[in-house]
């Protein structure tokens, strides 16, 4: 019987620690990026692309022959 309750407050411990971590807010790392989901004009879309770390086209590596 003991065992069962400390397993509960285990649970409930380990829920409380994970919930308490789910307020923070992070910030984001570049105002270029909050706005070009804002900005429907391609022009300025393009321009903060450049600014922004996750913007822009997927370009590989190159191949590399050891």
């Amino acid at each position: 019987m003991q065992t069962k309750y400390f397993a509960l407050y285990a649970l409930i411990t380990a829920c409380t620690f994970l919930a308490a971590g789910c307020k923070e807010k992070r910030e984001v790392a570049s105002p270029a990026c909050v706005e070009i989901a804002e900005t429907k004009d391609p022009a300025r879309k393009a321009e903060l692309e450049k600014y922004c770390p996750r913007g822009g086209e997927y370009k590989p590596s190159p191949v590399v022959n050891w």
